[in-house]
């Protein structure tokens, strides 16, 4: 039996052999480049994968490595995974409404954004100052049948005395993760620094440990690492950083590391990168075993995906809405516990009543539609995210190891090391967009300069309740707040203190196009239209149909509107631009070698104030000669100084 196995592998490996060397054939220089190719953490991707590259076996869901799952029986006990929708809406009132609705139509697990600060400053969540708001925003949840998931990232203190209070004053709490997270906390600047936090958490701990024995505690979230730039094998790392600097802490305090990493959650960001999402939820579980492993605990993780932010634009957001559908696909064939599909309005601010419909509807979809809630792990013995996700292990590891050699995340943060890693990578993959190696759809390449923005969404001010006795949160016992919090007492406003690290700031892919896009936005409110380009084309179509979709590719993602006009020799181009009264003018197509000596001059005496030619020209005369890797926000920008204006 070996011996056959042995000839059949080996006959396998002649036929690759063989469809390599007659792929190549068929290829020219630049498709046989394309056979092989690496991504942003520089995993090589083949364009086929096959058993021969496969080197570590998937295993079964709930067996090591955990690949494919965390349990034996997948989420078929649940009837699939968490649909987890975020809310945050600042007054608690209109807050319970929008979650009554989501909970009415399929919705199971409820993530809430909390602001404790008691302050009147700029709310970054649903607004509690006391056990009265919070019960007014909750109302709407059954504990029996619900879940609930809460983010009050600045104030742990408060929020684990908010907690306390209310399940001393309610019959049963429902199944609940706090989300507590003092690393990414700190890297983001919401509080002063990790050994705070981490000191902070140690208080909290014991107390929540023994009074909310089923709740999930702690959160090791990419979330902080991904909104900032970090590539998919960073934000792993960095998570398993994290979550190992949790236990660490924990058991430096005291307390016993089993119990504490089975409160544990992970969170992960999802992208329109499916495979790569899909990858990292199968990893992050695979690299914690490891960690479990070495450090002889028993707990499964939990995992909930989350579609990031930083692929969301506010130009054409409609086109956001697809980049949510393949996110949440990822982090469904990944296996996520729980998923949450952000709004696709996100970026405009408050979501609507529709985005956040069909946020939800996008998981029913895939659930009872796509019927994804049935298989377990969908993805199970695809060659191709086997070998991608020994890859992204490997690459993630590596940098768990850095990190561990540094002392910890801790000391990588206050060393620097996290921040310049991130900032690193985040300045490659602007270049990428830059010069259009990545494409943004509807951003920087395919976009609709009049596409219809949907209704705008102001969300209604908090209301100030008649406060009742503040209580300084930071300064009492936690048990004494507890008490108070269920005597009426409301927190007290919220001092904060300055970041002691160099904070993680978010990024967004699109930043760079809105900048010019806004500046577009401005000038057609002061002049009633954009302003235009012509763009001459000469010759057959076959000569000037791609060199005219690499020019509105190229000008319209910086609000320019192309106009084309097919021309026949110079005296017509001339024309053209006295026509139009162009100020930019480009040039593709094919022309005599006469005309194409005398056509710059020609346009630049019939009005043209910026020639540019699009495709090979050997003549001079021109302000630009633009490639397809153009760096396209630079030239945009300077394309707007011709008008006195200056982008942001």
């Amino acid at each position: 039996m070996q011996e056959t196995t042995g000839l059949a592998s080996d006959a396998f490996a002649q036929a690759y052999a063989l469809w390599q060397e007659a792929a190549q054939r068929t290829l020219d220089e630049l498709g046989r480049a394309a056979l092989a190719s690496e991504d942003e953490d520089g995993i090589a991707i083949a364009v086929l994968h096959t058993r021969l590259g496969t080197r570590a076996e998937e295993g079964l869901p709930g067996s090591p490595p955990l690949l494919r799952g965390a349990t034996a029986s997948g989420q078929l006990a649940t009837n699939g995974w968490e649909i987890r929708q975020l809310h945050g809406l600042p007054d608690p009132a209109a807050n319970a409404e929008a979650l009554a609705e989501d909970l009415s139509n399929g919705v199971r697990g409820i993530w809430l954004r909390l602001d404790l600060s008691g302050g009147d400053r700029l709310p970054r969540g649903t607004v509690v100052d006391g056990l009265a708001e919070l019960r007014a925003a909750l109302a709407p949840l059954d504990p029996t049948r619900h879940r609930l998931a809460l983010d009050a990232a600045p104030w742990p203190r408060r929020l684990a005395a908010l907690v306390l209070a209310w399940r001393r004053s309610v019959p049963a709490l429902p199944s609940l993760s706090l989300g507590l997270d003092p690393v990414g906390s700190a890297a983001v600047g919401d509080i002063p620094a990790v050994a705070d936090g981490l000191a902070e958490l140690a208080e909290l701990l014991p107390m929540l440990l023994g009074e909310l024995p089923e709740a999930r505690l702690l959160v090791a979230s990419g979330l902080p690492w991904y909104e900032s730039g970090a590539t998919a094998a960073q934000e792993l790392a960095l998570t398993i950083a994290t979550a190992i600097a949790l236990l660490r802490s924990a058991e430096a305090h005291g307390l016993d590391p089993s119990a504490v990493a089975e409160r544990l959650e992970f969170r992960l960001a999802a992208d329109p990168d499916i495979f790569a999402t899909a990858g990292k939820c199968r990893v992050v579980r695979r690299l914690w075993a490891n960690v479990a492993d070495a450090a002889g605990l028993r707990a499964r993780p939990s995992l909930h995906a989350v579609t990031g932010r930083r692929t969301l634009s506010t130009l054409d957001p409609w086109t956001n809405l697809l980049r949510l559908v393949t996110a949440t696909l990822g982090a469904v064939l990944g296996g996520a516990d729980a998923v949450t599909t952000l709004p696709f309005d996100d970026p405009l601010g408050a979501p609507g009543r529709l985005s956040r419909r069909l946020a939800r509807n996008t998981q029913h979809i895939l659930a009872l539609e796509s019927r994804l809630q049935q298989p377990i792990d969908p993805l199970g013995g695809s060659f191709f995210l086997a070998q991608f996700a020994d890859g992204l292990a490997a690459k993630a590891w590596s940098l768990v190891q850095r990190i561990e050699r540094e002392g910890g995340i801790a000391a990588a943060l206050e060393s620097g090391l996290v921040q310049d890693t991130i900032a690193e990578a985040a300045a490659q993959r602007a270049r990428r967009i830059a010069t259009r190696r990545d494409i943004l759809v509807g951003v920087s390449s395919f976009v609709d300069l009049d596409a219809p923005m949907p209704a705008a969404t102001t969300p209604p001010p908090p209301h100030r309740r008649c406060r009742g006795p503040d209580v300084a949160a930071e300064t009492v016992p936690v048990a004494d707040l507890v008490r108070a919090l269920c005597e009426g007492a409301r927190f007290a406003p919220f001092e904060a203190h300055e970041p002691v690290l160099a904070v993680l700031p978010p990024q967004r892919l699109a930043a760079p196009f809105e900048r010019l896009r806004a500046c577009a936005e401005a000038w057609r409110q002061r002049h009633g239209d954009l302003p235009s380009l012509l763009l001459l084309c000469f010759g057959q179509p076959s000569a000037f149909l791609a060199p005219a979709a690499m020019a509105r590719n190229l000008f319209e993602p910086g609000g320019f509107r192309v106009r084309e006009q097919r021309v026949g020799n110079v005296a017509e181009a001339a024309t053209a631009v006295r026509t139009h009264a162009s100020a930019l003018v480009a040039v593709c197509g094919l022309l005599d070698a006469t005309d194409e000596e005398r056509l710059p001059q020609a346009l630049r005496s019939a009005g043209a104030r910026w020639l540019c030619r699009i495709g090979a020209s050997p003549v001079s005369g021109y302000d630009a000669r633009p490639t397809e890797t153009v760096d396209a926000p630079a030239l945009l920008a300077h394309l707007w100084t011709l008008f006195g204006e200056k982008p942001a």
